[in-house]
């Protein structure tokens, strides 16, 4: 009984490793080119950087020709593929496809990738 109780309780640990490195996976700053209307050719000088903090805390940060124009705070949960991101009592769910440094988020169809910032 006692191996039995020993190996579930391992169990349970282990699977909440498992969770807590998959939740952590988000966390950094991505940076996502954005488009107009599909025009990609000058896309050097229109981003968004979101940020994943480990409190569950988002900054969005947007920048047009190179300068930011704008900036949202608010709160955000990962679970099961999704990312719930709630900015001024808005709250949206994307669907998340992480591969390494890079991250896919879905919404209504539409897709934008993002690129994990390292400095």
């Amino acid at each position: 009984m006692k191996r039995l109780f020993a190996v579930t309780l391992i169990l349970v640990m282990c699977l909440s490793l498992v969770a807590c490195g998959a939740e952590n996976e988000i966390i950094g700053t991505w940076r996502g080119e954005v488009s107009v209307l599909g025009d990609t050719s000058d896309m050097g000088q229109h981003y968004t950087y979101m940020i994943f903090n480990t409190d569950g805390t988002i900054t969005q940060k947007m920048y047009a020709d190179g300068a930011e124009y704008d900036s949202f705070e608010g709160v955000y949960t990962l679970t099961d593929g999704e990312v719930k991101i709630t900015i001024a009592d808005t709250e949206m769910t994307y669907s998340v496809e992480l591969s390494g440094d890079k991250m896919i988020l879905g919404y209504n169809g539409m897709t934008q990738t993002f690129e994990r910032v390292t400095e």
